[in-house]
């Protein structure tokens, strides 16, 4: 490797005298807190690109601010597991250096066999040197599972990327002289101590990342051959990289060598461009660019440097992001003014109806979007699951709230699924490792991110214009499971149609007419979906209250996908509007058994409380159980699930996965299942609130509060998996009801 460093004065002065050099110096550019750029982009990104974002920390700021384009980012749904970095989803993954990025782009092609030389053994356990310095360390299988899964699946896909943006970080490269590779992290300094003539820093210069940078564009281009690619430098201070126990040592040159390696580069390609973000920032007053610590660039300019990258690059085509009711509303208070004297359902009925007719603003000029658990909660007020109820009450219909929220008769089973889970109490484990924690769920469904899924609820697009498009996206991103009604406002194939990786299950009943149950099934198979989740226990539809209080009925814009609407109307429930979707009261376990050995799915039967049905869905043959009072909204003064949960989990004794929905809020009610024998917990209501609040960015940010509920509740436990949660059920649980069967649960 030359060593050959290059002053950031001179890499300026370089950068200056370039030809056709797309940026420019102001004069006044210290009275501005911004420098802008004059950028004329090679091509555009349009809305059929599968884009890949791969390198440092502001490749993952252009990810999230692409989704909600509807931009394909392959790179975005990791699933390794995203508790070891709760701040940002793939922040593990950042790449600071281009020698580390060809190692994974080569590694990816051609698997390597994996063993010990390939970590770093620390702390009693094990580091990937390839991966974010922050990464904490992990057993040596895990290591090598993780490493496994991102050379296999995860930079994989960039055989499927028409589009590779590539930020790159620093010129200080650590090699390992033992494996003969260069590392992402820097070694621990007593690994440095402890055998000082491994590892060696070196300092590139100009012409080795050119070099470097060429071999990474052979190898995109290994991975497709029409592949294209944009170069930033990221945009972070000049002063200082690492600090701490790390022996880095920051380098004044490194930002300015790797700004002009990357233009230099991108000049002799037509198929590589270079956008100037470092530029901007660097050339800004530091005062205003940067946080108070001098180390980091304030959100605000992070926000206008990838505002810039999305108006230069983004093909005219593509579609804004997605409608916003709250935005929409807040800009159209006449809007609201109907919605309260109840002459429209929601603000997207009126735009869809009128507003997009006549060019109406679906955003806000400031503070638009749906809340994130990374902004400050004192903006977006979530914090919690129950957050996005209270602020969808105050958005929704009243009576299209009441519709998601309520349940059958006075709502005594809506009140004790979460009273019931709240008398259970924790008995913490102490002094417990549990510095690194598995949430994965896998068994007979298929393998998980975290143990939460997301329960059937009919018509989304009450809610978001999306509709279930937009909730099945965000749980293929977030990799949990979706069941998808029967009732869903898209069609089976139109999910399934959507690109992206997705494990939807399909919830139907029984029907009066046996040959649409059967075509549901049929048309899921070949649609790619991976369950069939049979609703029981709905024999027929539970009176409530709150629909007939408020003559409720669907807005005539709202339909369902699967089932063409008919004229009859029911206060009580829209099904009865779908001609052919009433389930059939004379079925019985035998008609189980026959859609069991019809399916070529998977078959889950929803629904069961009492062990008697639990022994029955198991003689039927399904591949799984989910203990339901399906929210109670069917009968009134049915067991809660959690007190139900114990007593099925005996019955089935472990031959098929149970799941669990019913009042769970909260990562603690998760454990609390998981603890009494369930495999995971699904959410039906909690949806709903997160996809009216925000969209599919809404619903992704609920499953995010939940994974980090989850993560926090078993390290206070003391409990380091699922596993150690369920072995030790009995020891980590205090219950103080008494449960309907009549003895302590």
């Amino acid at each position: 490797m030359t060593v050959r460093s290059i002053s950031g004065t001179a890499a300026w002065e370089a950068a200056a005298r370039a030809p056709n050099a797309r940026w420019k110096r102001q004069i006044d550019r210290f009275a501005k807190p911004f420098v802008e750029a004059t950028i004329t982009p090679k091509f555009s990104m349009s809305a059929d690109d599968a884009v890949f974002c791969l390198g440092s920390c502001f490749a993952r700021n252009i990810e999230e601010h692409l989704l909600p384009y509807g931009i394909d980012v392959l790179s975005r749904g990791i699933v390794s597991p995203p508790e070891e970095w709760p701040n940002r989803v793939n922040g593990f993954v950042n790449k600071f250096t281009v020698h580390s990025v060809r190692n994974e782009l080569e590694w990816s092609l051609e698997p390597p066999t994996l063993d010990e030389s390939y970590f770093e053994h620390h702390n009693g356990g094990w580091l990937d040197l390839q991966l974010s310095p922050f990464v904490a360390p992990v057993s040596l299988a895990r290591a090598i599972e993780r490493r496994d899964y991102l050379m296999r699946d995860y930079f994989a896909r960039l055989r499927n990327a028409s589009l590779v943006v590539l930020t790159l970080g620093l010129i200080e490269v650590w090699f390992d002289n033992l494996s003969g590779r260069h590392l992402n992290a820097a070694p621990s300094f007593a690994s440095v101590r402890r055998d000082p003539g491994r590892y060696e820093l070196c300092v590139t210069d100009v012409v080795d990342n050119i070099a470097e940078l060429e071999k990474v564009r052979r190898l995109v281009l290994c991975h497709n051959s029409q592949a294209r690619m944009i170069i930033s430098v990221s945009p972070v201070p000049m002063s200082e990289t690492f600090s701490g126990s790390d022996i880095i040592v920051a380098n004044m040159n490194s930002k300015a060598t790797l700004r002009v390696a990357a233009e230099m580069f991108a000049r002799t390609h037509d198929d590589v461009d270079y956008f100037p973000s470092y530029d901007m920032v660097a050339m800004s007053p530091r005062g205003q660019a940067y946080e108070a610590d001098c180390r980091h660039v304030s959100d605000e300019i992070v926000g206008q440097v990838v505002r810039t990258f999305l108006t230069a690059y983004l093909d005219s085509e593509v579609a804004t992001p997605e409608f916003s009711e709250r935005s929409y509303l807040a800009a159209n208070p006449d809007v609201v003014d109907q919605l309260r004297r109840g002459e429209l359902a929601s603000g997207y009925e009126h735009w869809r109806k009128i507003g997009r007719d006549q060019g109406r603003p679906l955003q806000n000029a400031e503070g638009d979007g749906p809340p994130s658990v990374t902004q400050d909660p004192a903006k977006t007020g979530v914090i919690k699951i129950e957050d996005f109820k209270r602020q969808a009450k105050e958005l929704l219909d009243p009576k299209l709230f009441d519709y998601i929220d309520g349940g059958a008769g006075d709502e005594i089973t809506c009140a004790s699924n979460s009273r019931d889970i709240d008398a259970i109490r924790f008995a913490p484990f102490a002094f417990r490792n549990v510095s690194a924690v598995d949430i994965r769920w896998q068994g007979a469904l298929g393998e998980f991110s975290l143990p939460v899924g997301l329960s059937p609820s009919a018509f989304h697009e009450l809610v978001c214009p999306e509709g279930e498009a937009a909730t099945a996206a965000a749980a293929g991103e977030a990799g949990i499971p979706m069941v998808v009604s029967m009732l869903s406002s898209r069609s089976i194939e139109e999910l399934a149609s959507a690109r992206g990786k997705r494990s939807l299950w399909l919830q139907t009943y029984l029907l009066e007419d046996r040959t649409l149950t059967e075509s549901l099934i049929r048309r899921a198979e070949q649609a790619g979906f991976q369950a069939i989740v049979l609703s029981a226990g709905c024999a027929a539809m539970g009176r409530r209250d709150r629909n007939l209080t408020n003559g409720f009925t669907l807005p005539t814009s709202i339909t369902a996908g699967n089932f063409t609407k008919g004229q009859a109307v029911d206060y009580n429930n829209p099904i009865h509007s779908f001609p052919g979707a009433r389930p059939d009261p004379s079925a019985t376990w035998q008609e189980v058994r026959a859609i069991v050995e019809m399916s070529r799915l998977p078959v889950i039967i929803k629904g069961i409380v009492n062990p008697a049905d639990a022994a029955y869905a198991l003689e039927a043959g399904v591949t799984a159980i989910i203990v339901s009072n399906h929210g109670g909204r069917q009968l009134d003064g049915t067991i809660s699930t959690i007190a139900a949960l114990p007593f099925i989990v005996r019955a089935v004794g472990g031959r098929v996965p149970i799941l669990v929905d019913g009042g769970f809020r909260r990562g603690t009610d998760v454990v609390k299942a998981l603890a009494l024998g369930a495999d995971a917990v699904l959410f039906g209501r909690a949806t709903l609130w997160a996809l009216a609040i925000g969209g599919q960015r809404g619903v992704t940010n609920a499953i995010s509060l939940l994974r980090a509920e989850i993560v926090n509740t078993l390290q206070l436990l003391g409990c380091s998996s699922l596993s150690d949660v369920k072995a030790n059920g009995e020891a980590i649980l205090i219950r103080e009801r008494r449960n309907l069967w009549g003895e302590t649960a």
